[in-house]
């Protein structure tokens, strides 16, 4: 699907008026992308190739979460 001119120049005008709501979401989006890639992707298929760090990342990861949970509550 084709964006239309003034699709692209209303996102433009949002991101330049609310750039940390957008690096935010790009953050998150970063991150939900790195938990669930499809084995198909580019991130998927390297995962693929380094399984057992991936493990390990997670796993640090959702300890690193965790303790952010816990020092923001």
């Amino acid at each position: 699907m084709i964006a239309k001119k003034s699709q692209i120049k209303a996102s433009r005008k949002y991101e330049k008026e609310h750039p940390e709501r957008v690096t935010y979401t790009t953050a998150r989006r970063k991150a939900f992308n790195f938990i669930n890639a499809g084995k198909d992707s580019k991130v998927g298929k390297a995962i693929s190739l380094y399984r057992n760090e991936y493990v390990d990342d997670l796993k640090d990861l959702y300890s690193q979460v965790g303790a952010k949970i816990k020092q923001l509550e």
